[in-house]
């Protein structure tokens, strides 16, 4: 198992990118659930739907960029 520096590189910085973007998003996601518990309903319903937007948006990005590796063919954006 012969793993180059350059990639040992790549990981510990996507590690190092994601660990905080990973811990702010936690963090959002706590205090808007507590916001939404406490205040109005269509304060929830409103985050709710953002929620979604964001779970969608995430879902189409995730099917562009690695359908085509799945498929063999790459991709092409």
């Amino acid at each position: 198992m012969n793993i180059q520096i350059v990639t040992l590189l790549k990981i510990a910085g996507w590690i190092l990118t994601l660990a905080p973007l990973a811990g702010f998003l936690l963090f959002a996601i706590v205090m808007v659930r507590e916001i939404s518990k406490n205040d109005d309903e269509s304060i929830k319903g409103i985050i709710s739907i953002g929620f979604l937007v964001f779970g969608i948006g995430v879902v189409l990005l995730l099917v562009s960029y690695l359908g085509g590796y799945f498929s063999g063919t790459g991709s092409s954006i």
